[in-house]
């Protein structure tokens, strides 16, 4: 239902953007290129030619990635909307995003913000910040008890922003955490 896609900026040069054209593949979107042949906007696949649902997708950007390639961040971020509006497969990033507005709505947060941080799926470190903790953590192994604190204190409290076109690096923990919770299983490529 939910795959998670690591984007990072020197693998995108390297691989020419592959992790980006999966992220749009997955949830049933394609680029439209114009007569430069430079990407002009993204539109969906129509469902019948999709044969399939649309598979939501959780893209945590490495920094570097956040600072090199802006503009993809936010045509992702317009395609993850364009796909959540749409009914004419199953649509897991619809679903997704209902149950992530629901509770969110749950814990206090207003209907019209948690319908709008229902639907970010860009994540990366707050704004100016490269990297977790995490390593500096293992280091530290005698400071922490379990490895729930590497991974609560190292990783998600580091990478937990949001990135869209409405807010840009906003902490949004809660709903880092409720799409992590949907995540199948995650791409990464490295290349040799």
């Amino acid at each position: 239902e939910q795959i998670g896609v690591l984007l990072w900026a020197v693998e995108t040069i390297r691989d020419q953007v592959i992790n980006v054209a999966t992220a749009l593949y997955l949830l049933g979107m394609q680029p439209q290129w114009d007569h430069r042949d430079m990407v002009k906007a993204v539109t969906p696949i129509a469902g019948d030619l999709l044969g399939r649902p649309r598979i939501d997708v959780l893209l945590q950007m490495s920094a570097l990635f956040r600072d090199t390639f802006p503009k993809v961040a936010l045509m992702l971020d317009g395609a993850v909307k364009q796909a959540a509006a749409l009914d004419d497969v199953a649509n897991f990033v619809k679903a997704h995003a209902r149950q992530i507005a629901k509770q969110l709505e749950e814990s206090g947060t207003s209907p019209d913000e948690a319908r709008a941080r229902s639907l970010g799926r860009l994540f990366s470190a707050r704004p100016g910040a490269y990297g977790t903790k995490v390593d500096k953590m293992a280091a530290a192994s005698g400071l922490w008890e379990s490895d729930d604190a590497v991974a609560e204190q190292g990783f998600v409290e580091m990478v937990s922003y949001g990135y869209s076109a409405d807010a840009w690096g906003r902490p949004l923990k809660a709903a880092y955490r409720q799409n992590r919770s949907h995540v199948d299983a995650t791409v990464h490529t490295l290349s040799s």
